[in-house]
C-alpha cells in the first residue's frame, strides 16, 4: 500500500467555497505525492474556518473541528467517513445550542478509552471564556455534548487555544492563552481537570505564567515519566515536572533568543523518546519567516 498523508487547510487554502478544506496526500510509485480533496467545508449549515488538526479512530473516521458556520453560526465537530462512494461528512454537533453553550473550536479532538471526545472552546461557557467539552455516542449514531468546565470564573483562565490530553489516571491537562480578568497581566494558565463522582469535574491551577513563559497558544505534551512539555508564545519552549511533595517544576529549555534562531513558537512541541523536543516558530530563522526546530537535551 502506498504512504497517504491526511490533512486539514485553514481557510486560506480555498477549497470550493473559500472556507478550507480536508485533503489527503498519496504517494504513486513515481514517488510523487497527488492531493485529493476530501471534503469543501462552507457550504449551507456545514462548518466553516478549520484551524485543528484531524484525529482518527480505529475504524478509519476522521473527526475535527471547525471554529465558524455549522447550524448556529459558532462552529461544528464533524465526522468524515469513506464509503463506497467517497467520503461523507456528518455533523456531530453544533455548537450555540444554547446561551451558554461553548463556541469557537480552535484545537483538535482526542478520545478516551469509551470512545467519547474530548476538546475546547475559545468563547462561550457560563463566564464567556471558554469551555472544556465532551461529546459522548450512545453507540447508536447519537451524540451528547456536556461542559465540563467554563473557564473565565474567578481567578481562572480564559481562552483555551490548545487542545487537552489525558495522564494515565484518566485526568485532563490544558493551558489557557490569557488569565481571567483579575489576573489581566498574566500570560495565562496551566490546568488540570479531575473527574469526580457523578461525572462532574475539579478544576485545578496547576501554573499562572507570568513573564517566563506567556502566553502558550497549544496545549500540552505529556511524556511518559509525566513531564508537561509546552511552548510559550513570548518566552519560549518550557517543561513542567511533577514534584515529589506536590507542584511542579519549571524549566526553560531554550527558543526565543534573537530573530535569527527561532522566534514566538505558536504551535505545540512533540518529544521523542531520546527526550529531543520538536516544533516550529512563527518568526525568525535565516529568512524571517519562521523555523522548524530541535531543542536536544
Amino acid at each position: 500500500m502506498n504512504p497517504t498523508c491526511i490533512g486539514s487547510g485553514q481557510p486560506t487554502c480555498g477549497g470550493v467555497y473559500g472556507d478550507g478544506t480536508v485533503f489527503e496526500l498519496t504517494l504513486n510509485q513515481r514517488g510523487n505525492w497527488i492531493e485529493t480533496i476530501i471534503h469543501n467545508f462552507g457550504s449551507a449549515t456545514d462548518g466553516r474556518t478549520l484551524f485543528s488538526s484531524l484525529v482518527l479512530d480505529s475504524s478509519g473516521n476522521l473527526y475535527g473541528t471547525t471554529n465558524a458556520g455549522g447550524a448556529n453560526g459558532v462552529g461544528t465537530v464533524f465526522e468524515l467517513t469513506l464509503g463506497a462512494n467517497g467520503w461523507a461528512e456528518t455533523i456531530l454537533y453544533d455548537f450555540g445550542s444554547t446561551g451558554a453553550d461553548a463556541s469557537h473550536p480552535y484545537a483538535g479532538l482526542i478520545f478516551d478509552s469509551s470512545g467519547s471526545l474530548y476538546g475546547t472552546t475559545l468563547q462561550g461557557g457560563h463566564y464567556g471564556g471558554g469551555t472544556v467539552f465532551q461529546l459522548s455516542n450512545d453507540g447508536q449514531g447519537h451524540w451528547t455534548a456536556k461542559t465540563l468546565h467554563s473557564f473565565g470564573g474567578f481567578e481562572d483562565g480564559i481562552a483555551p487555544y490548545g487542545g487537552v490530553v489525558f495522564d494515565p489516571a484518566g485526568n485532563l491537562y490544558g493551558t489557557t492563552e490569557s488569565s481571567g480578568p483579575h489576573y489581566p497581566w498574566l500570560g495565562g494558565t496551566l490546568f488540570e481537570l479531575t473527574p469526580q463522582t457523578g461525572g462532574e469535574w475539579t478544576e485545578t491551577l496547576l501554573q499562572r505564567f507570568a513573564y517566563q513563559v506567556g502566553n502558550p497558544f497549544d496545549g500540552f505534551f505529556l511524556d511518559a515519566f509525566g513531564n508537561l512539555y509546552a511552548a510559550g508564545y513570548y518566552n519560549g519552549v518550557f517543561e513542567l515536572i511533577p514534584q515529589a511533595g506536590g507542584g511542579w517544576s519549571f524549566k526553560g529549555l531554550g527558543v526565543n533568543n534573537s530573530f535569527l534562531d527561532s522566534l514566538h513558537p505558536y504551535g505545540g512541541v512533540i518529544v521523542d523518546s531520546s527526550g529531543n523536543v520538536y516544533g516550529t516558530a512563527l518568526y525568525g530563522g535565516t529568512h524571517g519567516y519562521g523555523t522548524v526546530f530541535e531543542i536536544t537535551p
